[in-house]
């Protein structure tokens, strides 16, 4: 999915926001007293963005909202709709300047979704006396519900791509696994509605939650570059220990996992064949799972870091992929989505992995032979930081074979077995390919 930071910017300015596509309008400030726009002035045009106000004087938004090298001026603007249906409803509504800007100290400006969070201090207060302009409550640490469940986004964002109404809008979303639209992505999460999606001038608006009293879950942050409903949104989460501390004012909050690459799916995906999944570096990681994934039905088996999955006959037909999850002090990341590959049928393959283990300054591999099988039918290469080359089997004993890899590798080498064609008994065995991390 192309991917865009949300912020609007009707004039010549390069500004960040996104607008809800497909929601519905706010019928009074007092349904989400909360929700503010942020207007940007800057050198070359005004920008707009969204925002949650958490107590009297600081206001949650995105991070890329706030200019990090040119002057700007923040204008947040509560308690007001754009609908202006009466003289009350527009004496209601509260204008403030931002006199600080502070940016999660784990952003990135060049990459898209990277902790996506900061907090303008305005002056003088909001004035919390009437219903129109209230506070809304942070969700707790590593308190973030599960996926499936609703929330709501609120916004000041287009109505459709390239149309802003002036009104404010909501969208109800279900939330979805981060592999799906954010996978290695710190402090993330994603959020997708059948009828809408997030658009320009939304970014920095609020994720709730549906209960009462709501909890602000998340930060508008990325979404479709052309706002095509159905398509999925990235928030930046705040029940993960790295924003959440930050926003209690820890300065140096401890970063939450992060991979610039997804994982990738090994072994064999058919009936009784053994896959598993290669983890991408990651930073900032403690733990690390692997969850086998079937994007079509969305059901899910968790492992341990060195799982596998075994095929079975009622998976024939599926697809299946896998996913690297990362736990940190920083809280918890999940990897994007491997390559997918749809599970056959038994496929009478020639390898099975019995063992692997470390002797010396070589890595070795166990692998059980199906039949009788000449040695140098058995092709290996291995590839690996200070390990590349090619090899035979260095001993085989009836029908196990041992590998090992050359000297010096300098990480666990990934092992690629090729087995040609070939008849054992009545069985013919098809020329297959058998890769595994060591």
């Amino acid at each position: 999915m192309a991917a865009m930071a949300l912020w609007a910017a009707p004039a010549q300015a390069a500004s960040p926001q996104p607008l809800i596509v497909g929601g519905t309008t706010v019928a009074s400030a007092a349904e989400a007293p909360w929700a503010a726009r942020i207007i940007i002035t800057e050198e070359g045009g005004v920008g707009l963005c969204s925002g949650s106000i958490i107590d009297p004087q600081r206001v949650v938004t995105a991070a890329h909202c706030i200019s990090r090298d040119r002057p700007a001026a923040y204008e947040v603007v509560a308690g007001d709709t754009g609908g202006h249906e009466s003289a009350e409803e527009e004496g209601a509504m509260q204008r403030r300047f931002a006199v600080s800007a502070r940016i999660s100290p784990g952003y990135v400006p060049d990459a898209i979704g990277h902790s996506d969070a900061a907090v303008l201090t305005v002056d003088p207060p909001f004035d919390f006396s009437g219903p129109e302009v209230r506070p809304i409550a942070v969700v707790p640490e590593s308190g973030g519900l599960a996926y499936g469940s609703p929330a709501r986004i609120f916004g000041w964002g287009m109505v459709e791509f390239g149309r802003l109404d002036g009104r404010e809008h909501s969208l109800l979303l279900s939330l979805i696994p981060q592999w799906r639209c954010a996978g290695g992505l710190p402090a993330a999460m994603c959020g997708q509605a059948s009828s809408g999606s997030i658009c320009k001038g939304d970014s920095g608006g609020g994720l709730v939650s549906t209960g009462n009293p709501p909890l602000l879950l998340g930060v508008a942050s990325f979404g479709h570059y052309k706002c095509q409903p159905g398509t999925q949104g990235g928030y930046a989460n705040l029940a993960t220990p790295e924003l959440h501390r930050w926003l209690e004012g820890d300065p140096d909050p401890p970063p939450a996992p992060a991979a610039e690459e997804g994982a990738f799916l090994l072994g064999n995906t058919s009936v009784g064949g053994a896959a598993s999944c290669l983890h991408p570096s990651w930073a900032n990681a403690e733990e690390l799972r692997t969850l086998f994934v079937f994007p079509e039905s969305g059901r899910q088996a968790e492992f341990g870091e060195e799982g596998s999955y075994l095929s079975r006959p009622a998976d024939v037909g599926q697809l299946l992929g896998c996913v690297s999850v990362a736990r940190g002090e920083g809280g918890l990341t999940e990897s994007g989505l491997s390559q997918i590959e749809r599970i056959a049928g038994h496929s009478n393959e020639l390898l099975r992995l019995r063992r692997r283990f470390r002797r010396g300054d070589r890595w070795v591999a166990r692998l059980a032979l199906a039949g009788p099988l000449l040695g140098d039918r058995l092709k290996v290469k291995w590839k690996a930081r200070g390990c590349s080359s090619r090899g035979w089997t260095f001993k085989r004993a009836r029908r196990l074979t041992v590998i090992s890899s050359p000297r010096g590798c300098a990480e666990r080498p990934l092992m690629k077995v090729r087995v040609p064609q070939a008849t054992v008994g009545d069985v013919v065995y098809r020329t297959s390919t058998f890769r595994l991390r060591l």
